[in-house]
């Protein structure tokens, strides 16, 4: 994943605004069908330890079908993290690893689903634009280290592999809250997480 652009320090206020229109711009982008635009799935990322009650970012992801999805598009913004590890900019945290992690009912699990960044990057597609990441998550995305010593859950899936112990493709566990946004930081905050919820009726073709 190239890190080229230079994180800059935002206020909660900026960031909101910033979040609104990186959301509203996204679909014409990515030629969504969705004739309101918004995105199908969403994740609210706060701190795991309690340490704080304020949302750290948020995850939005769209299907490229509604009808038949096979690929995933998302972004993901996140809010006072030096994101390319810039020093001096007043940021308390720190980038490390994203992953999209199997989280049956909610309930987080070690299983990687999906790698964003680290410990294999989304390199075909996956980008970094000031604070927001950003990519597309599909078919051509598989990358496995199962039999690599101390790293057996560091696994990428296609979206519709099915995983154990449901049977359910990725994309219906995405659909169906078993599945969250985990985020490692270095910084005061070991790491960020949210739970990715249905935000459109896509989620009830695959049904």
């Amino acid at each position: 994943m190239k890190q080229n652009n230079k994180v800059f320090g935002l206020s909660i206020a900026a960031f909101f605004a910033i979040s609104v229109i990186a959301i509203s711009a996204t679909p014409t982008a990515m030629a969504k069908s969705d004739a309101n635009g918004q995105p199908d799935l969403v994740a609210i990322l706060t701190a795991v330890d309690g340490s704080s009650s304020d949302p750290k970012g948020k995850a939005v992801f769209w299907f490229d079908d509604d009808s038949n999805p096979t690929s995933i598009r998302y972004q993901i913004i996140l809010n006072q993290i030096d994101v390319n590890g810039n020093d001096g900019k007043g940021l308390s945290e720190s980038l490390e690893k994203v992953h999209i992690h199997y989280a049956p009912d909610g309930v987080h699990q070690p299983m990687h689903l999906y790698n964003i960044l680290g410990p294999a990057d989304d390199l075909d597609d996956g980008k970094i634009a000031g604070n927001t990441l950003s990519g597309v998550w599909d078919e051509a995305d598989v990358w496995s280290n199962w039999n690599e010593p101390g790293m057996p859950m560091h696994h990428s899936s296609k979206p519709l592999d099915g995983i154990n112990p449901n049977g359910n493709t990725i994309l219906e566990n995405l659909c169906t809250g078993n599945t969250d946004v985990n985020i490692h930081l270095h910084g005061d905050i070991p790491y960020i997480r949210g739970i990715i919820v249905a935000n459109s009726d896509a989620c009830s073709n695959l049904g």
